[in-house]
């Protein structure tokens, strides 16, 4: 006879083959029993009750998730928060006008997430990034982004990449809002990109020279 039970503490379903009449069979009832778990005869019995058992393996799962302390699976959460939110922040980056000093929709949705995990915050961006390179109102959105929000000096080095390619980028607006951020920023390495970077126009290296002038007497360079 095949045994099949719901185990609740591991969440699936138990597979017994046990030979009637044997202590075995009498052994294995009493667990199923002391358990309180599902039982079940036949295999049609495992499909025909399965659909009443699976709210409580689907709750049971969650439960257990939304328990956990392990950090990678806390994180992978987190994230996937986030990416909820993606959709709406690229169309918000692509529509709104970014204004010096202003914070925008975009800074007001990210700000939160920002507070509760900047570290995985800062990793989406850069996921963001990697997925919309081509796109300059949403690279110049996650500039403007990062400059608004107070990112820590320790925290800087995480995107200085990321402002390096902007300081690069082909497009005047990219490039602004990136010199924008080394200006605020302040840092070595901040300086450093501005001199590696190659500008679009007269206009945006002339700015640039300027903010690498400040750095240099503020760093003593």
């Amino acid at each position: 006879m095949f045994v099949f039970y719901f185990d609740e503490a591991s969440s699936s379903v138990i597979i017994n083959n046990v030979a009637e009449g044997s202590g075995s069979e009498t052994t294995t009832n009493n667990v199923v029993k002391a358990n309180k778990s599902f039982f079940f005869t036949t295999k049609e019995d495992v499909i025909s009750n399965l659909s009443e058992a699976e709210p409580n393996i689907i709750k049971h799962s969650a439960l257990s998730s939304a328990n956990t302390s392990d950090p990678n699976i806390l994180n992978e959460q987190f994230l996937a928060r986030l990416d909820e939110e993606k959709e709406e922040i690229i169309f918000l980056m692509r529509h709104e006008i970014i204004e010096d000093g202003v914070e925008n929709e975009v800074v007001v949705s990210i700000r939160p997430y920002y507070k509760e995990n900047k570290f995985m915050t800062l990793l989406w961006l850069y996921r963001l990034y990697a997925h919309c390179q081509n796109d300059t109102s949403v690279f110049s959105g996650i500039l403007d982004l990062i400059y608004c929000l107070d990112v820590k000096p320790n925290d800087m080095d995480l995107m200085v990449s990321l402002v390096s390619n902007g300081l690069n980028s082909p497009y005047s607006i990219v490039q602004e809002t990136a010199i924008k951020v080394t200006e605020k920023w302040r840092t070595k390495e901040c300086l450093d990109a501005l001199k590696l970077a190659n500008f679009s126009s007269k206009w945006m290296s002339s700015y640039a020279k300027k903010v690498i002038v400040e750095l240099e007497q503020e760093l003593h360079q």
